[in-house]
């Protein structure tokens, strides 16, 4: 991971212990285009959310999800974004 990734991992873990939030899992992508609809840990995340193994995502950098979130996360409509 790249410090800066690290970083944002770090804050994200405090904003999660912060509020109670229990962290289920980690979804990174290191060197993969946020623009692209289709990156390894995003296909994770979203087969997760599909099995519902989750209720909300709390996310550092909001233009990723906030811009294609709710398209993604569509076929799962009772998960909620934050983001940090």
């Amino acid at each position: 991971m790249t410090h800066t990734v690290k970083l944002q991992v770090r804050d994200l873990r405090v904003y999660c212990v912060a509020r109670g939030f229990d962290l289920l899992r980690e979804y990174v992508d290191v060197g993969q285009s946020g623009a692209k609809d289709s990156r390894p840990e995003l296909n994770k995340l979203m087969d997760d959310a599909r099995k519902r193994q989750f209720d909300a995502i709390v996310e550092v950098a909001t233009k990723y999800l906030r811009q294609r979130g709710c398209r993604l996360l569509g076929a799962c409509p009772r998960i909620r974004l934050r983001f940090c």
